[in-house]
């Protein structure tokens, strides 16, 4: 149990700094081999973005904390007048900006922006992808927050532990540890932040880089001034009092960070077009118009990333999933409306999406009985049926369109036709309406307009098709990581209405029939004197005969025995019956 408490603690904290990593790795991998053609497509792209991306966001964050300097230099004569003056942050989103290192500022960005766009395709809001990547931004605060206070809380009772070997025992480390915890938090409270903008203390887990005492020693270096030190100091106040607080971000703060970060990314993200040798926007940013008086903003993935992505197998995927995956141990049990689920991330109980009056409401609610029902449904132990997942990987390496698995390629899109002109001798009167001319105008309108529709909806298909092999990939690969595992769990909140669904967005037992056929019960029981009769019903619901009695459906499986058979000896074979069942994959782990 301690080592999988571990393994649990890693899986909620691994996805921004692992990322971090890899591409670091990578890049120097390939710098010591000086071969960069032995990358895949997509990590090239991937990897051409880090680096800017990294460099721009800190240059975002040294202009806050030390304040950018434009020298301008005037000659009047013989003399030269240097005049300095200072940018200001955009948006307000400064002190949130500092709260984590470019780094992973970087991975963040890039990796939740993708994932939008590749996930609903043209239909990306500017304003809601800048609020996943804020709330991305804040989960990684949290993280890295719940990651101090474990390490904080091991070395304190590693130096408790040493200090009572003299008999004492553990409990007496634990208490003292537990004690000289809470002592330093009081302490750490009721300490005032110096004014020379020197911070006292960099925390190893928060800042990787140490990129706030970088910043403020090149301050002082470059502009010892007193005027300075105090901006430098106010500059450090703010980002550690949003680093240290428990507050919840506000919307309006996640979308201006979020918002900010699209702008870099916008700027700094290019693909490499195949066989062209030229680089473009791998985002695009357009005003479209909704009703005659409003317009928003959305961001457009280009499509040859996308294309590179599924065809590429990026064997990196993982670090694209969301945080909120399944757990290797049960759900801690829900206590409060943000209390509950996991041990370092924050998890809402009802999914209110930003509402305040719910949230209002949840907490004056006696909400102990929907506690003991989530924790019930969080505590039911699951397994990868690694059956059920070599075949659908094989499918999707194969080609195979089945059920959750789409097809590979994309449908051939016919050319856009262009808008007919108006005719020159155009003339609204009813002479000219019977003439052969307005005759030819109309049929050539009728003809473009049937050309865009067919257009326009072939162009809808190539998009659902992406958002599909996007949604396939992300399950695939949730589950080929914790197939080894002998039980999963899935915590559950509900939304507003009460219904309660599991947390983890991909790979779930209520999911689509690819995640219920890939999911089962990790402890079996008999089927008892009347399962395998109930087994047939199940298995004649799920090829769609579920309109007649019982008996009749339980005839209807032995009827197609040998068909059964053959799926579970051989389901690629000849006889591919279950391929043709309503719910195909969960018919054939019934089988």
């Amino acid at each position: 149990n301690a080592h999988l408490s571990d393994i649990q603690f890693w899986l909620e904290c691994e996805s921004q700094q692992e990322s971090v990593h890899r591409y670091e790795k990578v890049i120097e991998a390939a710098r010591d081999r000086k071969d960069y053609a032995s990358l895949t497509a997509m990590q090239r792209q991937l990897l051409h973005w880090y680096g800017p991306l990294r460099d721009a966001i800190e240059e975002e964050q040294r202009e806050f904390l030390i304040g950018s300097q434009t020298i301008e230099q005037k000659i009047e004569g013989e003399e030269t007048t240097t005049v300095t003056k200072r940018k200001k942050t955009p948006g307000g989103c400064g002190p949130f900006m500092c709260t984590l290192q470019a780094e992973k500022l970087a991975v963040i960005a890039a990796h939740e922006a993708t994932m939008y766009a590749l996930a609903v395709g043209e239909n990306t809001k500017l304003a809601v992808m800048a609020k996943r990547i804020g709330d991305a931004v804040e989960a990684e605060v949290h993280v890295q927050r719940a990651l101090r206070q474990k390490f904080e809380e091991r070395r304190l009772y590693n130096r408790a532990l040493k200090k009572n070997q003299d008999g004492e025992g553990e409990k007496v480390a634990e208490n003292t540890a537990q004690e000289v915890v809470t002592k330093e938090k009081e302490n750490e409270t009721k300490a005032d932040d110096k004014s020379d903008g020197v911070i006292e203390k960099i925390d190893p887990w928060m800042y990787g880089g140490s990129h706030l005492e970088r910043f403020i020693e090149e301050a002082n270096r470059y502009d010892p001034g007193k005027k300075s030190r105090l901006r430098v100091s106010t500059a450090n106040r703010r980002a550690l009092a949003i680093l240290n607080s428990d507050e919840e971000w506000t919307d309006a703060e996640k979308i201006k960070l979020g918002a900010a970060l699209v702008k870099i990314l916008l700027e700094k993200a290019e693909i490499q077009i195949p066989g062209e040798g030229r680089r473009e926007p791998a985002f695009t940013h357009e005003l479209r118009w909704i009703g005659h008086n409003r317009r928003i903003g959305r961001v457009i993935l280009h499509p040859k990333f996308f294309k590179l992505m599924t065809e590429d197998k990026f064997g990196n995927f993982s670090g694209f999933t969301t945080r909120h995956q399944p757990m290797v141990l049960p759900p801690r049990d829900w206590v409060g409306p943000d209390d509950g689920a996991y041990s370092a991330l924050k998890t809402e109980l009802m999914r209110t999406h930003g509402c305040q009056i719910q949230k209002d409401a949840i907490q004056q609610a006696d909400l102990s009985t929907v506690f003991d029902g989530l924790n019930v449904l969080g505590r039911v132990p699951w397994v990868i049926n690694k059956n059920i997942l070599d075949i659908a990987l094989r499918c999707w390496d194969e080609g195979v369109v089945l059920g959750d698995i789409p097809s590979r390629r994309d449908f051939e899109v016919p050319p856009m036709p262009l808008k007919p002109e108006k005719p020159l001798d155009w003339v609204d009167t009813v002479e000219y309406k019977s003439s052969d001319s307005y005759k030819a105008a109309v049929a050539e309108f009728r003809s473009y307009r049937e050309g865009i529709t067919k257009y326009r909806r072939i162009h809808q298909k190539n998009m659902d098709l992406n958002s599909l092999r996007c949604s396939a990939m992300l399950k695939l690969d949730q589950a080929k990581k914790f197939k080894d595992f002998q039980e999963i769990f899935f915590p559950y909140n509900m939304d507003f209405r009460g219904r309660a669904y599991p947390v983890p967005p991909h790979l779930s037992n209520v999911g689509s029939d690819l995640c219920r056929g890939m999911l089962t019960f990790s402890k079996s029981k008999p089927l008892g004197p009347r399962g395998l009769y109930w087994l047939k019903v199940h298995l004649a619901n799920l090829a769609g005969a579920d309109k007649m009695s019982f008996d009749d459906r339980a005839g209807f499986t032995e009827k197609n025995m040998k068909s059964v058979r053959a799926a579970v000896t051989n389901p690629f074979g000849e006889d591919r019956w279950w391929m043709g069942l309503d719910d195909p994959f969960q018919g054939l782990a019934t089988c």
